[in-house]
């Protein structure tokens, strides 16, 4: 079974999650607030050849080869643009595959200046020498999502991502899918499951969604789950660093 291994959506990474089937990625984060983390994405081929038709469509059919799925120079520029936010590596060996390898200095500054779209969905918090990492997506702030990531509102990622106004039923959201990719596009969609692992410095006191496993947190969620978002994602962490 293919898998996606994905960290936070809060460091920019939400297209990813509507597109992907193979996502490795491992955040590691300290008591203070520091951490760094690592991505490699391999795109199934299925998702590659939809992406570039849908690109085929609007530009140079010979240019197709050329094209930057992953946009590294603008996934480059946001990351540095964060505050305490600094890319050591980026790099797409091929169309399909994304390496990259950053730090931040705090997650909070992450999350600032005041910007309440992005508390409305991840929250970082500290009482009592207590670290809270807090996740909650639901179709109700999804608009706020795709207001801090344009790139979801483009033709692709409309397609795939979750309809706000209904609720579709799964069998109707992958002959949608079906559809637009072929006959292979279901099964990559069904196969396809999201882990996002959690590291922390420190005692986790408590978590919700997830599974503890040699000092970190495992989350695991259908792929088909997030498409859909028919029932919000709730997740959190709770660490200490005594």
């Amino acid at each position: 079974m293919n898998k996606i291994k994905i960290l936070f959506i809060l460091l920019g990474f939400i297209p990813v999650i509507f597109i992907s089937c193979g996502v490795q990625q491992e955040i590691s984060i300290s008591v203070n607030g520091s951490g760094s983390t690592d991505l490699t994405v391999e795109l199934d081929p299925v998702f590659v050849y939809y992406i570039l038709d849908l690109t085929e469509a609007f530009s140079d059919p010979g240019s197709v080869e050329k094209v930057d799925i992953f946009k590294i120079e603008e996934i480059k520029k946001q990351i540095n643009e964060k505050p305490g936010a600094s890319v050591k590596k980026i790099a797409s060996p091929e169309q399909k595959s994304l390496v990259l390898s950053f730090r931040f200095s705090d997650i909070r500054q992450l999350l600032t200046p005041g910007d309440k779209n992005v508390r409305d969905i991840i929250s970082f918090s500290t009482n009592n020498n207590r670290n809270r990492i807090h996740f909650h997506l639901e179709k109700a702030n999804y608009s706020k999502l795709t207001d801090l990531f344009p790139v979801l509102k483009n033709q692709v990622f409309e397609n795939l991502a979750p309809q706000v106004d209904e609720d579709i039923p799964a069998a109707e959201y992958l002959d949608i899918i079906e559809f637009a990719m072929g006959e292979e596009g279901p099964p990559a969609v069904m196969s396809s499951v999201i882990t996002i692992k959690v590291k922390v410095q420190g005692k986790i006191i408590s978590q919700k969604g997830g599974t503890v496993k040699d000092g970190a947190v495992l989350f695991r969620i259908p792929l088909l789950r997030v498409c859909l978002l028919n029932q919000p994602l709730d997740f959190e962490v709770e660490y200490t660093g005594n």
